[in-house]
């Protein structure tokens, strides 16, 4: 009897152990979503910075800025302007606006490195070809290389909507959606910066066949990744008269891309991202006519997302279309249009 007591006080301590143990690792996780995830970002009131239209905009970890956008009217001159944050977070300087280029839908990213790459549609009605920049930031201004076509082969260089992403060791992903193909499929390819040539040297001499199945006939597919090898793409999607947003992550090594699956997170149009080496994320897009923006984090190849959306306008209460997010460790900016081109900054908050 006295064996059969001892031996349930025994497994009566075991299980308040293994509880105890099971409290800690849920402590343990929700002090790391503490420590390596922001909990909040807050957005200021937009300000006006040039009069254009589908503004993008890329940060890095020195404060650095650029921004590419596209002129109002139908010219289709494109302009860059780079800007540095103030010591106190609270306004950036900016430069003069440059013309570099024409076409549409331009898209920036930049590395802490300040190696800049921008893409773009061609300003041709009469064919979507795919165009490049490769750009070095010196002394607080841009130096950018000639355009080039996506590829050398003129038929693989047609296609709608590119986006583009670099690391620190200037590894680039580009994403675009396919031309002359249906159902209309994403595309991507993995490549490296030449500095010497300012060109981009791609695995491959035509971009790879659509990811999933799952991302037949996209809008606007918009790609990010940070230097761990995490890669984000967010995009939309018209089912059933309504606009769903989706995403899918993937792995980057090197000059080698592993995809997941894609999933449904939302409901909106013109989806952007940015996501940061610790895997923490930011998230805008469209919703009707306003703009919609909220924080996350990747974990185990899903993206999990604070269910707290907040609105972003200008200082005059105004929306806008197409918003374009980046962020450091430090500070976030989103960037819109209504006519001009609008910049807000974000701060992190715990």
């Amino acid at each position: 009897m006295k064996k059969l007591v001892i031996l349930c006080l025994l497994f009566f301590f075991s299980c308040i152990k293994e509880e105890s143990i099971e409290t800690e690792k849920v402590e343990a996780i929700s002090n790391n979503w503490k420590v390596n995830y922001i909990s909040e970002v807050v957005f200021s009131s937009a300000k006006s910075f040039d009069p254009s239209q589908r503004p993008t905009i890329a940060m890095n970890a020195k404060g650095q800025i650029i921004s590419v956008h596209q002129s109002n009217g139908i010219l289709n001159k494109l302009y860059y302007n780079n800007g540095i944050l103030n010591s106190n977070n609270e306004n950036i300087f900016w430069g003069s606006s440059h013309g570099y280029d024409s076409g549409q839908w331009p898209i920036v990213a930049m590395n802490d490195n300040g190696v800049v790459v921008e893409i773009h549609e061609t300003s041709n009605v009469m064919n979507d070809f795919i165009w490049y920049h490769v750009g070095i930031w010196n002394e607080n201004k841009m130096e950018f290389g000639s355009s080039h076509k996506l590829y050398k082969d003129d038929l693989y260089s047609q296609g709608a909507k590119p986006s583009i992403t670099i690391n620190n060791n200037n590894q680039v992903i580009v994403i675009y959606e396919s031309y002359g193909s249906t159902p209309v499929s994403i595309h991507y390819n993995i490549g490296t910066v030449n500095l010497a040539t300012k060109e981009i040297d791609w695995v491959q001499g035509k971009g790879i066949e659509a990811i999933s199945n799952q991302t037949h006939n996209p809008h606007f597919p918009k790609v990010t990744m940070n230097n761990s090898g995490d890669v984000l793409l967010v995009w939309y999607k018209n089912e059933n008269n309504e606009e769903k947003t989706y995403y899918i992550t993937g792995k980057q090594n090197g000059l080698s891309l592993v995809w997941n699956q894609a999933k449904v997170y939302g409901n909106g149009s013109y989806p952007n991202t940015t996501l940061n080496d610790d895997g923490s994320v930011i998230e805008i897009h469209n919703v009707g006519n306003a703009i919609c923006f909220t924080n996350g984090y990747l974990e185990k190849n899903e993206l999990i997302l604070n269910n707290s959306w907040k609105k972003l306008t200008d200082i005059n209460g105004n929306t806008g279309k197409v918003p374009s997010v980046t962020s450091n460790s430090q500070n976030a900016l989103a960037v819109f249009s209504n006519g001009n081109s609008n910049c807000a900054i974000g701060t992190f908050i715990e």
